[in-house]
């Protein structure tokens, strides 16, 4: 991967030079004449959406296999600390004041207008007010560490020495945390997806390694988050190299100027409500939960949630790639816009629609398999609610984004505080009603009318359609998910009782399901766009193999 890294930069630091003299549009990205100069190619869409896939997959994975490993190591007391580490270091991005979306926001805009001069103020001002969001977390957490670790958490009398030492650590690195994510707004305002998954997949995946490494090494917490942080400074120190290959012009000296820093906070402000409620409105069922039932009761929902909004990944990984792309283009480009949206729209509903399907339908079998019968029993019926609940939402990824890359933040922000109240009330209820069943039906109930509120939102104040996109492909695919649906209902009905023979003929209806896809649902566009990035891929596992039979 060291080696990876500046071949890709160094075959495209031309364009890249380029983008900030003016000669060509996004930097080092392929154009396709369906879509304007300003946006990428679909085989470009396709290749950026599995880099950011990969990104969160990949990082994903090594949880999984690395987490055991680590709690026996740790103990659970640290590993509960460690735990609190991890949080933060994710969701202190979040807390960046939207300053990194309205980065890439505008970095785009001005790349595709030529505006390459207003680049470097405008990217060192929003790096330099990361920095300062930083040092006043850094600050505010080192002087709540001695109530968080005394009286918060209940740390137990050993661990109180090294957990300040651990928070003390962690209050210095989140300088350098939001300085990373800065720099990563840039690569993707440049559409340099391959750069930036490619610095974060490694990233990630040492937040597990290194505990796991230094568990082995008999070393304590403090010694891991000190690893931990200094990994963040090398990467943060990587990431700002490689923005300075891929715009030279940022090697200027950098200018702060007011007329650049308030368009920023005042796009970033609303980006930074719904960063704030969001979190409140996915977890408000739970606190509620712990209120009306028990907090036992909130073990047996917090499982399928957290299981099931992993899909969410597929629509993150799309919309982050389309983000910069509808920035680009502006609001006048309705035309382009619209082919984005519509197939932005295909693509989640091919992805994603048989793997809820499969989950409403095997809720049970599922839950009984990972986490036992006990479970099965209580949180089988919550689980099919919300495999419902989350296939809607993720549709509201789409319309979310596109205010967003379109200068409307205030009007997703603006829906997401109206919902808190009425969520709420209609939580309290249907959980003192039905149990977590019913609080699983409220928060789907919940987010089918915020998608079908974001979809209305955005035919009116940027002008693209849903219905554009039910057109007669998507009639094809929702007829094949019908005929798939039925398949595997009956499938299951005449071989519940022959598990292995039941789940051979349900990937045989799955790839009937793919086959029409590719077929009546896709069209030539967007078949071309998935075989430019999987053709490259089947070559290297073709030379590899032929390399591994010649020695």
């Amino acid at each position: 991967m060291r080696n990876k890294l500046p071949d890709i930069v160094e075959n495209e630091s031309r364009e890249g030079s380029a983008s900030c003299e003016g000669k060509t549009g996004l930097s080092g990205i392929a154009l396709e004449n369906t879509f304007s100069r300003s946006t990428i190619s679909g085989a470009s869409l396709a290749r950026n959406v599995t880099f950011n896939l990969a990104g969160q997959v990949l990082p994903l994975f090594a949880g999984v296999v690395l987490i055991p490993y680590i709690v026996r190591g740790l103990g659970p007391d640290r590993f509960g600390l460690l735990g609190i580490i991890w949080v933060v270091f994710g969701y202190f991005n979040l807390m960046d004041f939207g300053l990194g979306r309205a980065t890439t926001k505008f970095l785009a805009e001005w790349l595709a207008r030529q505006e390459e001069g207003r680049i470097p103020e405008m990217v060192w001002s929003s790096i330099a007010l990361q920095a300062l969001l930083g040092v006043l977390g850094a600050g505010i957490l080192t002087l709540l560490t001695p109530v968080l670790v005394g009286r918060v958490l209940k740390t137990p009398a050993g661990l109180v020495s090294e957990a300040r030492a651990t928070f003390y650590i962690l209050a210095a690195a989140l300088p350098a945390v939001l300085v990373a994510s800065g720099f990563r707004a840039v690569l993707e305002g440049c559409q340099r997806f391959d750069i930036a998954n490619l610095l974060r997949i490694p990233s990630s995946m040492l937040a597990f390694l290194i505990p796991a490494i230094a568990v082995a090494e008999g070393m304590k917490l403090p010694g891991v988050v000190l690893w931990m942080a200094i990994a963040r400074l090398g990467f943060t120190l990587a990431h700002g190299y490689y923005c300075l290959r891929v715009l030279p012009c940022l090697r200027l000296r950098p200018a702060l100027r007011l007329s650049v820093i308030l368009p920023l906070l005042s796009f970033g402000g609303w980006v930074t409500v719904s960063n704030a409620i969001n979190p409140i409105l996915l977890s408000m069922d739970r606190f509620l939960i712990g209120a009306v039932l028990s907090v036992a009761m909130v073990g047996y929902y917090t499982a399928p949630m957290e299981a099931i909004t992993k899909l969410w990944m597929v629509p993150t990984s799309l919309m982050t790639t389309v983000y910069p792309a509808c920035s680009a283009l502006g609001v006048n480009r309705i035309r382009e816009l619209q082919s984005i949206y519509s197939r932005s729209i295909k693509y989640l509903f091919c992805a994603l629609a048989p793997v809820s399907l499969c989950l409403v339908l095997f809720a049970r079998p599922i839950i009984s398999v990972w986490l036992g019968q006990t479970f099965a029993d209580k949180s089988a019926v919550p689980l099919q609610f919300l495999a419902v609940g989350v296939f809607v939402n993720c549709f509201a990824h789409v319309p979310y984004s596109f205010l967003q890359a379109l200068g409307k933040p205030g009007a997703a922000a603006k829906l997401f505080l109206c919902e808190l109240l009425p969520f709420g009330l209609l939580v309290w209820v249907m959980t003192k009603r039905f149990g977590i069943s019913g609080a699983a039906a409220a928060w789907s109930i919940r987010v089918a009318i915020e998608v079908l509120l974001l979809l209305w939102l955005a035919r009116r104040l940027v002008r693209v359609s849903f219905w554009h996109a039910l057109d007669r492909r998507m009639a094809s695919g929702f007829g094949a998910l019908c005929v798939f649906g039925a398949g595997v209902y009956a499938t299951e009905f005449f071989l519940h009782s022959k598990p292995g023979l039941l789940a051979a003929v349900c990937v045989v209806w799955l790839a009937g399901f793919g086959l029409v896809a590719w077929k009546q649902v896709l069209d030539d566009a967007d078949r071309a766009s998935a075989l430019a990035v999987i053709q490259p891929l089947r070559h290297s596992l073709e030379e590899s193999l032929g390399s591994a039979a010649a020695d």
